[in-house]
């Protein structure tokens, strides 16, 4: 299981580190590449969602389950 931190309302992967903007969205990847990588890196994705609007959060979260593939 996996939680991904998103920008909110976008699909764009959360991209600040202590602050600090590590890369702009476009570089740092979105939904859509983050499950091309872990199924190139030989994850199946057994289920995911998102959840918009967390109470006291400043991201949308992206729920990942995946199972390895042998």
């Amino acid at each position: 299981m996996l939680t991904i931190d998103l920008i909110p309302d976008t699909d764009f992967l959360w991209n600040y580190a202590e602050g600090r903007l590590v890369e702009p969205p476009e570089v740092h990847g979105n939904i859509t590449s983050f499950m091309d990588r872990l199924t190139a890196l030989g994850f199946a994705p057994l289920e995911t969602f998102v959840r918009r609007k967390v109470p006291q959060s400043k991201t949308d979260l992206l729920f990942v389950d995946c199972a390895r593939v042998s």
